[in-house]
């Protein structure tokens, strides 16, 4: 491999990552500075520095910045650019390697889009996050980090791309520690979503009977209680926050009758099952994710998609009011 080519894929690689920040915002900036003469794009790129390219691109990055004082919104735009970053990431990087051999094209196209959903997963968490699981202050100004972060890493990449390269892989690697709780809320937002499309408009309830929970949880049950199952009803739910931890496990809410809830949900390949206690509480009832908020000794917050019963209900039955 020559070194050109090498600098063109840390590059690229780089850009990509930084596409998951904000795709918008990546592409605007280099462009403008090409435009203005202070950053000098390779051929395959030149087209960014066209003014009706990077002003519409800033403009959409404006967009951006907008949507995310919006709640909905702002879960529905993230949600919609987990294809929409990868995607991007991966015609862009595979634009812009025309002269390379196919066989290295492809699989660089490829790990840029991978690059680009993995940095796209930890801004959607972090996004849910701050839209669920309980009362306290929203994270203010992390979509300017966003745009500000693709901007001067895409710059970067152009300028200096083994710095680029290596921030690149700070940003991917460094949040690996957390991925679990992570990727349990990305998934939350786009689980909801998707199953607001899918149940248009209907209402879930709960789900009565041992059967309707999956084998492996009928068995996990069986085997804690050490009694036949007895009449329960069942809902699934994600457990987003108890007491100063944010594990945001996807999983079942089991309501046996005369006992205390019970939260189940796979921690690697076992189950693992929590008793829940009942207390009073609230409910937000808001749009797409609603989360219930239980203030027990050690408080918890558990987030309902459209498939889970509606917040009033599962708070009645948490407080103990059913």
């Amino acid at each position: 491999m020559s070194l050109d080519l090498a600098n063109s894929l840390l590059t690229l690689l780089a850009t990509a990552a930084a596409m998951g920040l904000s795709l918008y915002s990546t592409l605007a900036v280099p462009g403008l500075l090409a435009y203005l003469n202070l950053l000098a794009l390779p051929d395959p790129l030149a087209g960014l520095a066209a003014p009706h390219v990077w002003s519409a691109l800033l403009t959409l990055a404006l967009v951006e910045g907008g949507v995310a004082r919006f709640r909905l919104a702002d879960l529905i735009w993230n949600v919609l650019h987990t294809l929409a970053r990868p995607l991007a990431a991966l015609l862009f990087v595979s634009a812009a390697l025309p002269r390379a051999p196919a066989s290295v094209q492809w699989m660089a196209a490829a790990c840029g889009a991978l690059f680009a959903l993995a940095v796209h997963v930890y801004v959607l968490a972090v996004h849910t996050a701050s839209r669920t699981a309980g009362p306290r202050p929203q994270r203010r100004g992390f979509t300017l980090i966003q745009l500000a972060g693709g901007a001067v890493l895409s710059t970067l990449a152009q300028l200096a791309p083994p710095i680029a390269a290596a921030s690149a892989a700070a940003l991917i690697l460094a949040p690996l520690p957390w991925l679990p709780r992570l990727w349990g809320a990305a998934s939350l937002a786009t689980r909801s979503l998707a199953s607001a499309l899918a149940r248009a408009g209907r209402t879930a309830s709960w789900e009565h009977g041992p059967e309707s929970l999956p084998r492996w949880a009928r068995r996990a049950l069986q085997d804690d209680l050490g009694t036949p199952l007895v009449p329960l009803r069942s809902a699934p739910v994600t457990l987003g926050r108890i007491g100063t931890d944010w594990p945001y496990y996807r999983g079942r809410l089991i309501m046996p009758h005369g006992r205390q809830p019970i939260f189940i949900h796979h921690r690697g390949f076992r189950p693992r099952l929590l008793r829940l206690p009942q207390a009073e509480g609230s409910a937000d009832q808001r749009a797409l994710v609603e989360t219930v908020w239980i203030e027990a000794a050690t408080p918890y917050a558990i987030c309902l998609a459209p498939d889970s019963p509606p917040a009033s209900a599962v708070l009645a039955a948490l407080s103990g009011r059913s």
